[in-house]
């Protein structure tokens, strides 16, 4: 499609050097107007999750070339040249050129997980994307105490103390009320407060400054980005695990579950704002167990005012549909006073959830 336009255009085929000085809105302008629209959908999605719409290498390697709804597809670039493909149809593909990006060797990323050529900015003053040892040493308590409690979980169902049923009901609320536990706490530390409140302003802090770059939190280590979750989570399962049988397996089965997706949602936010997460994240992701890119990526959108939620995805359009944050909303603002941040970005949401 984009030979034939060149050819109408400028009675031949541009060369290399001339594709990379085009401007991409003006070989867009000469496509179909279906092929157009998605091309320029695609970039909107990519945009709202703080990625660029374009995944290259440097000329003449094999690089990221197509960005598809199931991942990454791989295929190899001509030298000089950098180009992305969207998928229109079943058949028709469309490639559009892109400036170079010039990457040294030496200068070429350990992982490549977003691709969009910006440095991860830092918002929250002390913060840092690398792991440190206390990090791994708190991560590992608490995975470690975690496992400890599933195991007198599995205990009880291979000695019949347990219901298998009663277990299994008890994990599926646990996963289910950490996706709504989580919408709630994004949503209020994305609408309220600030840096100086206290014990919370540190993640407030770093909850709004994440839509300021949203592509940094690919560069946090696992660790690092895992064991402020575990500061709070720690301390109660180690008190589930010394109590022993005091408490019901139905209990212990759901708040090791609910307490485990808490803790893993920063990883899960992660891999749902990364190009290539991992394997496994994908097929997570695509059957519906874990939040995916597209769902994430309705929340990164001024003024932040939906889907919250970021385990599973599983409550969103529930919460949504319903306008739940809308009526919280208008509670905390009748009481106190206080306008969220959602409000303040777009009036129009006031006057909707007054009404």
């Amino acid at each position: 499609l984009r030979e034939d336009w060149e050819s109408r255009e400028f009675g031949r085929t541009l060369s290399v050097e001339d594709r990379l000085r085009s401007d991409q809105t003006c070989v867009l302008r000469g496509l179909s107007r279906r092929v157009r629209q998605t091309v320029e959908r695609r970039a909107r999605e990519e945009r709202m999750l703080g990625m660029a719409f374009v995944s290259c290498s440097p000329c003449g390697r094999s690089g990221k070339d197509a960005l598809t709804r199931g991942g990454v597809r791989r295929g190899v670039l001509r030298e000089g040249e950098y180009r992305a493909r969207a998928r229109v149809g079943n058949s028709q593909r469309v490639s559009v050129v892109t400036k170079p990006q010039v990457v040294s060797p030496g200068d070429a990323p350990k992982r490549k997980t977003r691709g969009t050529g910006r440095a991860a900015e830092v918002h929250t003053d002390g913060d840092a994307l690398h792991d440190e040892p206390h990090h791994v040493a708190l991560c590992a308590a608490t995975a470690a105490f975690a496992g400890l409690n599933a195991v007198l979980v599995a205990i009880a169902l291979f000695s019949g103390v347990a219901s298998p049923i009663a277990v299994s009901l008890a994990l599926l609320a646990g996963y289910c009320f950490a996706d709504f536990g989580t919408g709630v706490y994004h949503w209020s530390v994305d609408n309220y407060g600030s840096r100086s409140t206290p014990v919370f302003g540190y993640q407030i802090d770093a909850f709004q400054g994440h839509h300021k770059s949203p592509w940094t939190i690919t560069e946090r280590d696992t660790f690092n980005n895992l064991h402020r979750a575990c500061v709070p989570v720690l301390p109660v399962l180690v008190f589930m695990f010394a109590a022993g049988s005091v408490i019901p397996p139905s209990a212990r089965a759901f708040l090791t579950l609910f307490l485990g997706a808490v803790v893993a949602c920063q990883e899960i936010h992660k891999w749902a704002h990364m190009v290539a997460p991992p394997k496994l994240a994908v097929a997570f992701q695509n059957a519906g167990l874990l939040l995916s890119r597209r769902e994430h990526g309705q929340h990164h959108n001024s003024p932040f005012e939906g889907n919250y939620c970021i385990v599973s995805g599983w409550c969103n359009s529930f919460l949504d549909r319903f306008e739940f944050f809308r009526r919280l909303e208008v509670f905390f603002f009748r009481r106190v006073g206080t306008e969220p941040i959602a409000w303040q970005l777009d009036p129009a949401i006031k006057e909707a959830a007054l009404a």
